[in-house]
């Protein structure tokens, strides 16, 4: 078909129908996965009524929108999730992150950092590094070292139910400071 659009030579066009047979079996996994996500969508769809009303536009603030209730509707849905939080004003991931652990931590809490140390534009808001006094930390009561050490907390020992030796590291999540080994 690219030859209808280009003038190619004979060796180029076959170097290209060759690299398109070595990728065809990715390629097929690849819409594979297209189909079943786009049918998990269109069900979502179906599943949470959503109509042509919903694609109109809206005042912008929020109330009342049905509109953006159903979309968060269809996106929890098709994550499996309980809720879902769905906002064009969140820019960036360190945003969004930020709106969900100021809404979730309170004083004294702990955050658990899975993967050890959070990435730097995190920093800041959990107050660690040298990004100054988060929000999060000014409003501390109690101070917890942060350890890079991926195995200082057992997970078996926390969630005996588990069955599982996952390491994990400690971080309080309103002030936190490196702790060295």
């Amino acid at each position: 078909m690219i030859e209808q659009f280009y003038d190619l030579r004979p060796e180029v066009l076959a170097l290209d129908r060759k690299a398109l047979d070595l990728c065809r079996a990715q390629f097929a996994h690849v819409e594979e996965i297209r189909d079943y996500n786009q049918l998990k969508m269109l069900r979502a769809f179906t599943d949470c009524g959503v109509e042509a009303r919903h694609f109109w536009g809206s005042s912008g603030y929020g109330v009342w929108d049905d509109s953006r209730n159903k979309l968060e509707e269809v996106f929890a849905r098709c994550m499996g999730a309980e809720a879902a939080l769905v906002r064009p004003q969140f820019m960036s991931g360190t945003h969004t992150l930020t709106v969900a652990l100021f809404g979730l931590l309170r004083t004294g809490d702990t955050l658990l950092a899975a993967t050890g140390r959070p990435y730097d534009t995190l920093e800041g808001v959990i107050g660690i590094g040298d990004a100054g006094p988060s929000f999060l930390e000014k409003t501390a009561s109690k101070r917890s070292p942060f350890t890079t050490n991926a195995s200082a907390v057992s997970f078996r020992l926390m969630f005996p139910f588990s069955g599982t030796n996952i390491g994990f590291s400690l971080l309080d999540s309103l002030n936190c400071s490196v702790a060295t080994s």
